[in-house]
């Protein structure tokens, strides 16, 4: 029929433009990768109008795409290419009918949670190697912070260099403030708003961190953040990348898993190609880990449930990777006292 002529590139800016009208900053992001994934592929079988996108192009897309990355991750994909093919319809650059035919991929319970995560020995491992090589960097107070307070990445980003305080000169704590007003929101808003003990380590590494790394960045709302780049905030997308790259075992363990020949290998080789490393993480993982860990070491749900700030229910569903073994042994430790009832 008479669909305009729209290059699929512009198309995809005018609905991240919509969506950032209609949502949450950090909520439009997320359409960015899996529309930018779809346009490529587009643009790789020489697609330059969408008025000749049709089902079997996004059935072709789709099994790339399902090759590629976790249930959990496809399904969402899939989800997020068919709000972006609705828009396209409504606008009319697109057959009508396109839209209705997609089918969303099902998922088992069981694939629905991501599990991946950065275990303690993973985590020890990178510390290491950190410490060692890059003291008291950016990357290094990151990792560290993320590992210990167990904090979602937009938490990390959010502190000023005040928000680290000593109270009754050896405690120390960070403060985790709401504040969307200067574009640092916290994922609940003010329920996030949260109190942390750190250890006496993690502070002294913040202290070496200002003293030797930290750039004198204040942002545009006279806020001095805690973690920056030369001239800004940190953002999300670059401590990603840094991070994703970090992560690969070729170049914090100097070994490769996959039975790759390093020299030879281009996620090893090029930053920018890290995430093709089977065993490259993204951020979250480290806070999946970092829960998991103070499950492990005995720490109450409910506590963790506060210094993470996670719901218990969101806990026992995505976060407790605990074995039936490691439950048995945390409770072993009271069936002595059952004994002297007897």
């Amino acid at each position: 029929g008479g669909c305009r002529d729209m290059h699929p590139r512009k198309a995809r800016r005018l609905f991240l433009k919509n969506k950032r009208g209609e949502i949450k900053k950090s909520a439009a992001r997320a359409y960015e990768y899996p529309t930018e994934h779809f346009i490529g592929f587009l643009q790789e079988r020489g697609v330059e109008s969408m008025r000749n996108v049709d089902g079997y192009l996004i059935e072709k897309w789709k099994a790339k795409r399902q090759d590629e990355v976790a249930p959990a991750t496809y399904k969402d994909s899939v989800k997020k290419i068919k709000t972006f093919i609705g828009f396209c319809e409504r606008s009319n650059f697109i057959p009508h009918g396109t839209f209705d035919a997609i089918e969303t991929p099902s998922i088992k319970t069981s694939e629905q949670v991501s599990n991946e995560q950065v275990n303690a020995q993973e985590a020890g491992r990178l510390l290491e190697f950190l410490d060692t090589y890059h003291y008291a960097t950016r990357q290094h107070l990151l990792v560290k912070l993320l590992w210990e307070t167990g904090a979602r990445i937009s938490g990390a980003i959010a502190l000023d260099v005040d928000d680290i305080q000593t109270i009754h000169t050896d405690e120390y704590v960070v403060d985790f403030v709401n504040r969307p007003e200067s574009d640092t929101p916290l994922k609940n808003d003010t329920e996030s708003e949260r109190r942390v003990t750190i250890t006496a380590d993690l502070y002294g590494l913040i202290e070496d961190y200002k003293a030797i790394h930290r750039a004198d960045v204040t942002d545009e709302y006279g806020r001095k953040p805690l973690l920056v780049t030369e001239t800004q905030r940190l953002y999300r997308q670059r401590a990603y990348k840094n991070f994703t790259g970090l992560s690969r075992p070729c170049v914090y363990a100097n070994t490769c898993p996959h039975q790759r020949e390093i020299e030879q290998c281009e996620s090893a080789q090029r930053k920018s190609q890290a995430f093709g490393c089977p065993s490259s993480k993204s951020l979250h993982p480290i806070r999946r880990g970092s829960i998991t860990y103070h499950l492990n070491n005995g720490w109450p749900k409910q506590k963790v449930s506060e210094r993470c700030d996670v719901s218990i229910t969101v806990l026992e569903k995505h976060y407790n990777e605990q074995t039936k073994e490691d439950e048995r042994q945390q409770r072993s430790q009271y069936v002595d006292n059952l004994a002297g009832d007897l």
